[in-house]
């Protein structure tokens, strides 16, 4: 800093001219006392606000707000379609990718397919095969010694 330089002579503290006295005098003439003490408040608050700079966040929010809206306008344009899908060997490998992925979601869903049936095809297995060891069970142990003719 210069030492002739006075505090006010950067930019952050700029000397913002206050109304005369005779304007003062004229307004507090013509207006209620209460008007006047607002319009006082007006013009301290407007002094304050002219020697602050913006916010300090008010840059980074209009520059994000700004990108956000050129990509929802880019994800929407006729071109972003061709953006996805790209021409020639690179577009080749896109599809030969898509390819892969179908092949292996398709082997999952057959993989799937297989095992759902073959459980469900044990488990039927294992039921048949508990109910014959019941009628086993029933028929030596239960009526073992029982006959018909007795009855």
């Amino acid at each position: 800093m210069n030492a002739n330089a006075q505090p006010t002579d950067s930019p952050r503290y700029r000397a913002v001219p206050a109304p005369t006295s005779a304007i003062r005098i004229n307004n507090a003439a013509s207006t209620p006392p209460a008007q006047a003490v607002r319009q006082e408040r007006l013009r301290a608050a407007l002094e304050l606000l002219e020697g602050d700079g913006p916010p300090r966040g008010l840059l980074a929010r209009a520059n994000r707000g700004a990108l956000q809206l050129l990509e929802h306008a880019a994800r929407e344009s006729a071109m972003a379609g061709t953006l996805v899908r790209p021409a020639g060997p690179a577009g080749r490998l896109f599809i030969l990718h898509r390819l892969r992925q179908l092949a292996w979601s398709s082997a999952a869903i057959v993989t799937m397919v297989i095992l759902r049936s073959g459980m469900l095809t044990g488990l039927e297995e294992g039921r048949r095969i508990s109910e014959r060891l019941a009628q086993t069970h029933v028929d030596r142990h239960v009526y073992g010694d029982f006959n018909e003719a007795d009855v």
